[in-house]
């Protein structure tokens, strides 16, 4: 058996921020959680060795560590993941992995066993099963959403069709659950009161229209949506259908504003976003790597009267669209303002949009 079989069959995870710790198989299914439950994600990987405590950006670096650091430990390597809303590396998810091997890639497709040989603590059960559902149907349409091939009534078929085989497993769970416990000679009344708590609601209820999502997602998760700004009149020509012939008419012309205030709130009220922007510092060994560095920066008088300050680079481009007022035939123009915070670290670019509109619009 190969060191990265032997180093994925030793290599289990749990959540001991839940009461008892969910056990996980997969890093995806450890990311879901923390998503889902905690509304957040692992921020860093680190060795939960005492004589070490190294951190780590990725699962890969923490087995590398393992393979180089720990690999002649006789007892269990120990490692953390830190979700980004944790204060304390000592207190979250942890990892452990027996035998130290360095994994080549990062496939965390394959079953894992406890490293001590003691089964792992079953999850609890969710407080709130509807609002778990919930949340797991507003992941699937962000999901769906981000992928562009996908039209809204693409979209909107899909709910129905997750709805009605969600209906209809409750319905099979239920008459299944109600045979057994009949069986085990519980009465008609006390089946129907444990049956009753499988009646699942359909998940997408206020979620079915793109204005529905659009006021979900900004209310929950702070998304700042685009309000439409007036700019002036112009004289056009449409087609008048009772008469067969071209007339004049007042065109209103208008953009799409994107609040920046509003989007800087709900990416400072990110913790994982706030302490990069917090951890921002220039070189200590004279070598420039960024605007920090040059001399005009550090001189500013505003940046020695505040002790954090957010960067911001304004730039604007266009791209070319077909079709994206309607049948038209010609080709139109998204033009749109663009900004970027350059206080997030080079190796941090990668991993997250630094990138945010800030004002598009057709032309």
């Amino acid at each position: 058996m190969s060191s990265y079989t032997m180093a994925k069959q030793n290599l289990v995870m749990y959540c001991v921020e839940c009461n008892p710790p969910a056990p996980f198989n997969v890093v995806k299914d450890l990311n879901e959680h923390y998503s889902l439950k905690h509304d957040s994600d692992i921020n860093e990987w680190g060795c939960a060795l005492l004589k070490c405590r190294k951190r780590f950006l990725n699962k890969s670096s923490m087995l590398r560590h393992f393979a180089t650091c720990h690999k002649d430990e006789a007892q269990t390597a120990s490692s953390f993941c830190v979700p980004s809303t944790s204060q304390s590396a000592q207190s979250h998810c942890f990892v452990y992995n027996e035998l130290g091997n360095y994994v080549e890639d990062d496939d965390d497709t394959v079953s894992v066993t406890h490293s001590t040989g003691v089964p792992p603590v079953s999850p609890p059960l969710p407080v709130d099963i509807e609002e778990e559902v919930k949340k797991a149907a507003v992941q699937l349409l962000v999901d769906l959403r981000s992928t562009a091939s996908l039209t809204g009534k693409a979209i909107e078929r899909f709910e129905k069709g997750c709805d009605t085989l969600l209906q209809q497993f409750s319905v099979s769970a239920k008459a299944k659950l109600s045979e057994s416990l009949k069986e085990k000679g519980l009465s008609d009344e006390d089946v129907n009161d444990v049956i009753r708590h499988l009646d699942i609601k359909d998940p997408f209820i206020g979620l079915r229209t793109i204005e529905e999502q659009l006021n979900y997602f900004s209310e929950k998760f702070g998304l700042v949506i685009p309000e439409e700004k007036f700019l002036d009149t112009r004289i056009d020509k449409r087609l008048d259908s009772s008469t067969n012939s071209y007339v004049q008419c007042q065109v209103n012309e208008s953009f799409m504003f994107i609040s920046m205030i509003g989007t800087l709130k709900a990416i400072v009220a990110n913790n994982k976003y706030r302490n990069l922007i917090k951890k921002t510092s220039g070189s200590s060994d004279g070598v420039i790597r960024s605007h920090m560095d040059g001399s005009k920066y550090k001189e500013h008088p505003f940046i020695h009267k505040h002790k954090t300050v957010i960067n911001i680079l304004l730039f604007f481009d266009e791209l070319e669209v077909a079709n994206s007022l309607g049948s038209k035939t010609i080709i139109h123009k998204l033009a749109a303002f663009f900004y970027q915070i350059l206080n997030f670290p080079p190796r941090a670019f990668f991993r997250i949009i630094i990138h945010f509109p800030a004002c598009p619009g057709l032309r």
